[in-house]
């Protein structure tokens, strides 16, 4: 499918734009840092202007691109314009990729490597605290290291390469995802060590004790498997091996590492509180009161913090779905809704062309069109408590995952057939 080429300016955004979704708590991002960023993906659209390539465009990019200038014109006016530009670069980079789909196996790979850089900085935190502190002493922007150190050492959560167990879990949750992915696609080049880093990582992400996380990415492995596995009789046969594997794999890891039991120790504790959501239910409540007293267009991009800041303790709802109606009202939450469900739909029909469907397997397409749906559904599940799309180091490898489909499609070997809406033709190789 694809050569062996230099190295392009595509390539090179990629790149930038990759460390600047993951690179969020390291002290080289700053505004500079985001200028920097903002020139290359210009650049590298005059680029794609300049050879003529011609986009593929549905209708769902309509959408895409009307909720980025709704957030700029309907927000908090205390409330950064910067996060709504970044939305904005996001939804160029995603077009910008569609017509150099390849480039997308470096998003892949950087989310890899840092990934396992951060768990075996988490790592270090348990066997060396003091270690642990020069590390992000050195990366990472003060006032966050102070908040990474403070969480571990007030409440024991770990916080690698970052300011909160939350985004930990993350950069942990988009590893495996990854991981997942090449395993999945039947590749057979390396598979014992992407069981074992496989297998590092869930172990590390145990241990960081994140429950939605952990919840969220089985639900997506179970989703995509799901949808992969063409025998109805093998989907359930495997998936209670898997289930199997999986509780058994965990309680050894609990018996030799204690620690992998925060995440069901955090749940006992909470069911014991009496607040299983711990304080989500409330959040939830206020955010829908607010959205009734403006239900059309919303209180604005931010507002909840602002409205409610004497009353919640939490930033954000916790729920991106409830937060979009509460700020940007009916019409951003159709807006948004309507491009999230329209690709992912699309995303799942190319999965059956090229997955599903095919008697290849590994194959860099394949590898790549199931991490999109993989990481689409785990945004689409970890929406319902936590908001992805209001972090930008999720919400830009999210559009980087939207443009795959779409650029597979623009592929001969994908064998497309353009009616009113785009349809997929199976055809023997």
């Amino acid at each position: 499918m694809y050569t062996k080429r230099k190295i392009s300016v595509c390539d090179i955004m990629v790149i930038i734009v990759t460390i600047m979704a993951l690179g969020r708590c390291f002290k080289f991002s700053t505004n500079i840092f985001f200028v920097i960023v903002a020139m290359t993906v210009m650049v590298s659209a005059v680029e794609l202007i300049g050879k003529k390539k011609k986009l593929i465009f549905v209708w769902q990019d309509i959408f895409l691109l009307c909720f980025p200038l709704l957030l700029m014109f309907n927000k908090d006016e205390t409330y950064s314009t910067a996060f709504c530009l970044i939305y904005l670069i996001g939804w160029v980079v995603m077009y910008i990729l569609r017509c150099n789909i390849s480039s997308t196996k470096i998003v892949l790979y950087i989310i890899l490597y840092f990934s396992i850089i951060n768990m075996i900085v988490n790592w270090i935190n348990l066997v060396s605290p003091s270690a642990y502190k020069h590390i992000i002493t050195f990366f990472l922007i003060p006032e966050l290291r102070d908040s990474a150190i403070t969480m571990y050492e007030k409440y024991g959560y770990l916080c690698g390469l970052s300011d909160h167990y939350s985004r930990n879990a993350y950069f942990l949750v988009s590893g495996i995802i990854v991981l997942l992915s090449f395993i999945l696609s039947g590749k057979k080049k390396r598979k014992v060590t992407y069981l074992i880093l496989v297998s590092l990582e869930i172990l590390t992400l145990l241990m960081v004790g994140k429950r939605g996380h952990i919840l969220f990415l089985a639900i997506s492995f179970f989703v995509i498997y799901i949808l992969i596995e063409v025998s109805l009789w093998r989907k359930f046969f495997k998936i209670f091996k898997y289930v199997a594997v999986g509780l058994i794999s965990v309680f050894i890891m609990i018996y030799f590492v204690p620690r992998a039991g925060l995440a069901y120790e955090r749940m006992l504790q909470q069911i014991n509180s009496g607040d299983v959501s711990t304080g989500r239910f409330m959040l939830y409540d206020k955010a829908w009161k607010l959205f009734l007293e403006k239900p059309l267009f919303g209180n604005g991009f931010g507002m909840f913090n602002s409205l409610s800041i004497n009353e919640v303790h939490f930033a954000g709802v916790h729920n991106d779905y409830i937060q979009w109606l509460c700020e940007e009202g009916i019409v951003g939450f159709v807006i948004y809704l309507s491009a999230t469900v329209g690709i992912y739909w699309i995303s799942l029909r190319v999965l059956k062309v090229l997955v599903t469907l095919s008697l290849r397997t590994g194959s860099l397409e394949q590898i790549l069109i199931i991490w999109s749906v993989f990481f689409q559904t785990f945004v689409i599940t970890y929406s319902l408590t936590g908001l992805p799309h209001y972090d930008y180091e999720i919400n830009t490898i999210y559009f980087i995952a939207c443009a795959i489909p779409i650029g597979l499609i623009s592929l001969d070997k994908c064998k497309i057939l353009k009616v009113k809406h785009i349809k997929l033709k199976i055809v023997s190789d």
